[in-house]
């Protein structure tokens, strides 16, 4: 498992990604992410930071009842908001994820704690146009579906809603059993003729 560091800084460089590619819903739940890890390893800043991102890109967010994570993190609604994204997010997704797109994860020995290393990605979600190094970001795939499944590259084929299919594995049942109704009325029929 990575580092709270590395984390953090690989929750930020995703969130980045999201941003840029249009995901802003996925963008937020990085930053929550990215929040609470700066909580853990006392970067009040940062994590000050991600909330007001997060606020200001949706004023109705779930982390606008709460001035800081810190005070969110006593509240069972929001853990149990969090174990979702947690679930979907771990670090170790978030790890494939970017080696996916072709970024480098984020590593701890680029800045030592305290530095203005997570200020600078910070600052980096603030990207209004992409760079040339954002090339490969932009034409990869979806991060995550709503489903929460893995990299997407087309369109995933029409399925209707189940409760149109509530029939169809005893289908063959009926067929069975209508052949049987179908057999013995021929059966009655030649017995009463012959």
């Amino acid at each position: 498992m990575p580092s709270l560091n590395r984390a953090l800084g690989m929750y930020l460089q995703l969130a980045r990604a999201a941003g840029l590619r249009g995901q802003g819903g996925i963008r937020d739940k990085l930053l929550v992410l990215a929040g609470v890890t700066a909580v853990e390893i006392d970067q009040p800043d940062v994590a000050a930071e991600c909330r007001l991102r997060i606020v200001d890109h949706n004023p109705q967010h779930l982390v606008r009842r709460w001035s800081t994570f810190a005070e969110a993190l006593d509240d069972e609604e929001f853990l149990a908001y969090l174990k979702q994204q947690i679930r979907r997010y771990s670090a170790e997704r978030v790890e494939h994820l970017l080696e996916q797109l072709g970024i480098d994860p984020f590593t701890p020995g680029e800045f030592a704690v305290g530095d203005e290393g997570f200020a600078q990605l910070l600052q980096d979600l603030d990207e209004a146009q992409p760079g040339d190094d954002d090339v490969e970001i932009l034409s990869g795939q979806h991060l995550l579906g709503s489903s929460g499944g893995a990299l997407w590259s087309g369109r995933r084929p029409y399925l209707p809603p189940r409760r149109y299919n509530r029939l169809q594995p005893y289908s063959t049942v009926w067929l069975v059993v209508l052949l049987g109704i179908i057999a013995c009325a021929i059966y009655i029929a030649l017995a009463l003729s012959g």
